[in-house]
């Protein structure tokens, strides 16, 4: 639940009412071992600790309840439209926008090297996961620069049912780039194939197009050739999944241009 969400309930409550919600929350957390609570699980947790009453004998407003400030707080958060907002993401099922929870924990060498990679990812406003990430420090990208370093993505999944995911976790990847000194570098190896079974949950298995298109999408261009580049555009323009037997190669180590790292976050390109 982000912060902006308990804040609109937090306002609804006298302060012992205050002090009961957030006791709420705090049992939650423990209960549900660090992972926090989803806004749809705040009415059922009270009423699995027997708290209902008490909690809402303290709503400022008697005509509330835990349950009609969940969905008062669901329904404000979500907009109609088409063209999505930055900081958003679309729900495909529903046709509307929803907030999504990236991780915003502190990243440094010893978790980038450490345990596999560090491992981002991102919730809807139910707290389902619907993105994840392993990062780790690219081993060759200094070989081919040896003044500049990069942050490699080995493993990206988001969930179908959502547009926009990617691109909201790139900004958080890019930002974590710059944060342990990479300058917003970001590379990865773009293939279609198989991936460690906590990633084909969140995606559900699907790899409906060719990674390396999906990737160009986001900005990435090939780190081996130009041409490369040049047949995914192809491919992208003649409506290519990227799964045809294709004779032009479609898949390969990719980057983020700086051009591309400055639009993400509407700075100056990076020297």
């Amino acid at each position: 639940m982000t912060v902006k969400l308990l804040l609109g309930i937090m306002r609804k409550f006298t302060p012992e009412g205050k002090e009961l919600v957030l006791d709420l929350m705090k049992q939650a957390r423990k209960s549900l071992k660090g992972e926090g609570m989803a806004l749809k699980d705040f009415p059922l947790f009270a009423q699995h600790l027997g708290k209902s009453g008490q909690i809402e004998k303290q709503l400022l407003d008697k005509s509330n309840s835990l349950q009609s400030i969940a969905d008062d707080a669901y329904k404000s958060i979500k907009t109609v439209g088409i063209k999505r907002k930055p900081g958003t993401i679309l729900n495909k099922k529903t046709g509307l926008q929803e907030p999504i929870d990236i991780d915003r924990c502190s990243v440094d060498m010893t978790n980038l090297e450490q345990n596999g990679g560090y491992h981002l990812s991102a919730c809807n406003i139910e707290g389902e996961t619907i993105g994840l990430v392993q990062l780790e420090r690219d081993p060759m990208f200094f070989v081919r620069k040896p003044d500049k370093q990069a942050l490699h993505i080995r493993y990206f999944a988001t969930n179908p049912d959502y547009k926009g995911v990617g691109t909201e976790m790139l900004r958080q990847i890019i930002n974590i780039s710059r944060q342990v000194g990479y300058g917003g570098r970001v590379t990865l190896h773009a293939s279609t194939g198989g991936i460690p079974r906590e990633f084909a949950r969140i995606c559900k298995g699907e790899i409906n197009t060719s990674c390396a298109i999906k990737y160009r999408k986001m900005g990435f261009i090939s780190s081996e050739s130009a041409e490369i580049t040049a047949n995914i555009d192809e491919a992208i323009k003649n409506g290519k999944t990227g799964l045809e037997k294709s004779s032009k190669r479609l898949e390969g180590e990719m980057h983020l241009p700086d051009n591309v790292i400055a639009t993400y976050f509407n700075i100056k390109a990076l020297a």
